[in-house]
């Protein structure tokens, strides 16, 4: 008999450094918006598919009793999480819980699962609810994209135009430098709390050099971003089983530590 397929996680760290999200909310509803947040999150992680559907009285009812709070102090928090973007205030408006930034941090959990997370678009689809579109991804300066400006600069290479990646006229293949440009500005653009996995990632691949011309990323000789970021996501996964898995050890015959649930959030 197959094994069924598993759309929940076991744990998430919980690391010492908070957010804005997590101090906002704590500054406006003390000790309250603290431990509503976090079982929210609790419950998202052990819940099918990461959502949590309000819209039947018992089913909020039940959420009341998990979070503690009143009605009135749910839907207060619940508003000013929307607005800070931790929830999806769009979806919310249908009495769904839902966060973007929960569903991203568990990619690298569903990679090693070969399955895909469910979509914003996808829930929406599901639940049968009107939701709004998912707004086109910043365009590139001159509205061209990142392959057409690669291959725009294979064309200027072989004219003799030296780009990045030649050291002393030794032609390498050309990197996705555009791509990566791109990525880099959308990251940095968003607000990203510090602890964000990207956030670090960009940060860290944006740092410029003495002379402040070239940033970290634009000395290598080649550079594919998903790449990188993988690589990065891996090891900062490695990390966290080391250090955050030892406490769960003792669920497994082995003694090994497994990362099947773990989830890089942080808010």
């Amino acid at each position: 008999m197959a094994r069924p397929e598993k759309n929940t996680v076991d744990y998430f760290p919980h690391y010492v450094y908070s957010g804005k999200t997590l101090f906002t909310v704590e500054q406006r509803f003390g000790n309250d918006g603290y431990a509503f947040l976090f079982k929210i999150l609790e419950v998202l992680g052990k819940t099918e598919n990461h959502f949590i559907d309000c819209r039947k009285p018992e089913d909020y009812e039940y959420l009341l009793a998990i979070t503690k709070v009143s009605r009135d102090k749910a839907e207060e928090i619940m508003a000013l999480l929307t607005t800070l973007g931790t929830f999806d205030a769009d979806l919310w408006k249908h009495r769904i819980i839902y966060s973007d930034n929960f569903i991203k941090n568990l990619e690298g959990v569903y990679e090693r699962r070969k399955r895909k997370t469910l979509t914003k678009q996808d829930l929406c689809k599901q639940l049968s609810i009107k939701c709004k579109q998912k707004p086109a991804s910043r365009s590139l300066p001159s509205a061209e994209t990142p392959q057409s400006k690669v291959k725009e600069s294979k064309e200027k290479k072989s004219e003799g135009e030296k780009s990045i990646g030649d050291s002393d006229g030794i032609s390498d293949e050309i990197p996705p430098s555009q791509e990566a440009r791109g990525y880099f500005e959308k990251i940095l653009g968003m607000n990203l709390p510090e602890g964000d996995m990207e956030r670090q990632f960009a940060e860290y691949w944006t740092e410029k050099n003495k002379n402040g011309n070239k940033q970290r990323w634009e000395l290598e000789k080649t550079f594919e971003v998903k790449k990188r970021l993988a690589t990065w996501r891996r090891k900062t996964e490695e990390y966290n089983s080391k250090f955050y898995g030892k406490n769960q050890r003792d669920n497994h015959r082995d003694g090994q530590v497994s990362t099947e649930g773990h989830a890089d959030l942080v808010v």
